[in-house]
């Protein structure tokens, strides 16, 4: 296909041709000129430009179907030299962790003591003048609910706790 000649235009040769199609249908005199908008010619000027541009797309692209038809030339095709990929490089130690460093420092004692808590519970109960008997027997949800929490505070609150700041677990 690169052998093939590229089709051309001729500039000149379109604007001859569309200038003699205009003249052909130009009004003769000024009765044809007030009709002539009406009488279709402007049309047949127009579908004759269409037509003089078609022919010149197919003639300027006939060169290369014809050269897109042709089998390809083998002849011409050279083998080029094969080099292997080189490898990946090769894998190094992986660095060093130092697992001490990844690990958060240690809580402060009063961010993990829950001490306070059952105290301060109890404080806000007999401010507001209500006894664990008053909850239990209330028959809401809400309030045995809060008891309830309140019972699961204090165990928890009086649970031995490791040096980590965790729990111990009831054996």
């Amino acid at each position: 296909m690169a052998a093939a000649p590229a089709g051309t235009f001729d500039k000149a040769a379109f604007i001859a041709a569309v200038n003699a199609a205009i003249a052909k249908q130009t009004p003769k005199n000024l009765d044809d000129a007030d009709k002539f908008a009406q009488s279709g010619k402007s049309d047949s000027i127009a579908a004759e430009v269409k037509g003089k541009v078609s022919a010149g797309k197919d003639a300027s692209s006939k060169p290369m179907e014809q050269a897109s038809e042709k089998p390809p030339d083998t002849a011409a095709a050279k083998e080029k030299p094969v080099t292997p990929l080189p490898g990946p490089p090769p894998a190094g130690a992986p660095p060093a962790l130092d697992a001490a460093a990844a690990m958060p420092a240690r809580a402060p004692a009063a961010q993990t003591e829950l001490g306070g808590a059952p105290a301060e519970t109890a404080n806000q109960m007999s401010e507001a003048g209500v006894t664990e008997e008053q909850l239990a027997t209330s028959n809401e949800p809400e309030f045995t609910g809060a008891l309830a929490a309140k019972k699961e505070g204090k165990r928890t609150a009086r649970r031995p706790r490791l040096p980590s700041g965790k729990p111990k677990r009831p054996s």
